[in-house]
């Protein structure tokens, strides 16, 4: 379930605070002169506008990158299509490619990789991966299906979603556990980010925040550890909710601090989503009841084209803020606040403070009566 979190991008060097080299010696014995290889790192899906990839040629039956960083970081060796993954921290690594398909890659000289494999074989045995893989893929394809049966669509949604529930729980245990026993690993920031990356209801942001404050400054200097720390800074209970400016449906561009002073629900939705649409009576009933008393909803459509957008504003009613940039999953707004799956929200305070996440239902109504007595 992990490749979809990851973009295949490298970091820039001119966002380093403080970089070293890695120089990677690479051997292919099989592979003729001219092939390229690549090597790129993986980085947030809110820095992936930074795309700069490193590429280089066999030459010899031997490859060489001598790369930037910032730390330890996570990178993706490509080749004729095929892909591997490293774990390589700032130093050396030397890789011996022994086939043209990448199935046969040995690493050595860098310590961080090797206990990437030994974190990736802990973890590998985790059967509930494999049937949430196949859920995902039965909705996705059957979603394709011209006039599909919504009712079964839905069976089939909230199969994948209990599944990817459970994968959640399992996955967070497993890495709360290998930082407790690796404190100093320098994997620890990326796994740690990889959950906070799924919306996972087993742990608080107080105690996410814990552990992330109990690693030594030694590993958090990477692009992971930065990454937690926008969470934290801007995304948690207290932040500053970041701000953004996107078209309503008139084309008109919206900004998210003209509507301080208010409390504000933002919405991220998309036609497409069946439990949006499903929440559209509540936020229509919430709406109503809170708007003359400093309330109101902004809606941020992840939709990539605007009829779909239009047509379900209207078949549900929704009457408040509208707005989107139609680039789909690739909204700005959405990869700011991290809305990877929908709906989800954030309700902030008339400073602009976030002072809570992803209320449904009579949640919503109950928090803004406590607010707004």
């Amino acid at each position: 379930m992990r490749r979809i979190l990851y973009v295949l991008l490298i970091i820039a060097p001119t966002l380093a605070y403080s970089q070293h080299k890695l120089v990677v010696n690479g051997s292919a014995p099989m592979l003729n002169d001219g092939t390229e290889i690549l090597l790129q790192q993986l980085v947030p899906n809110r820095l992936s506008s930074l795309n700069y990839i490193n590429t280089t040629k066999v030459n010899g039956h031997h490859f060489k990158f001598i790369l930037n960083t910032d730390g330890a970081e996570e990178y993706y060796l490509g080749l004729n299509r095929h892909g591997y993954r490293l774990f390589l921290e700032p130093g050396k690594a030397d890789i011996n490619i022994a086939d043209s398909t990448l199935s046969k890659v040995s690493v050595t000289g860098n310590p961080t990789n090797i206990e990437w494999d030994i974190y990736n074989r802990q973890n590998g045995t985790n059967t509930l991966n494999d049937k949430y893989n196949d859920a995902e893929e039965d909705y996705y394809h059957y979603q394709a299906i011209k006039n599909y049966d919504t009712t079964l669509a839905a069976i089939k949604w909230k199969r994948m979603d209990s599944l990817r529930l459970l994968v959640q729980k399992q996955e967070l245990a497993s890495c709360l556990v290998w930082i407790k026993q690796h404190p100093n690993s320098l994997l620890n920031t990326s796994i740690l980010y990889n959950e906070l990356l799924y919306i996972v209801p087993y742990i608080s942001e107080s105690e996410l925040k814990a552990v992330y404050y109990s690693m030594p400054a030694s590993i958090t200097g990477n692009i992971w550890g930065k990454e937690l720390r926008y969470h934290i800074d801007n995304l948690f209970i207290g932040a500053t909710a970041p701000d953004f400016s996107q078209s309503d449906t008139s084309g008109r561009q919206q900004k998210l601090t003209n509507f301080r002073g208010k409390y504000v629900l933002i919405d991220f939705w998309a036609s497409w989503c069946l439990y949006c649409r499903e929440e559209a009576p509540v936020l229509i009933k919430t709406m109503k009841r809170f708007e003359n008393k400093d309330f109101t909803i902004v809606s941020i459509s992840v939709d990539d084209k605007r009829d779909n957008w239009i047509k379900a504003i209207k078949q549900d009613g929704l009457y408040w803020t509208q707005l989107s940039s139609l680039d789909g999953r690739e909204n700005p707004a959405a990869i700011a606040y991290y809305a990877n799956t929908f709906p989800f929200n954030y309700l902030i305070d008339p400073t602009g403070k976030i002072i809570a996440k992803n209320l449904r239902g009579d949640q919503l109504i109950a928090k803004l009566d406590s607010l707004l007595k």
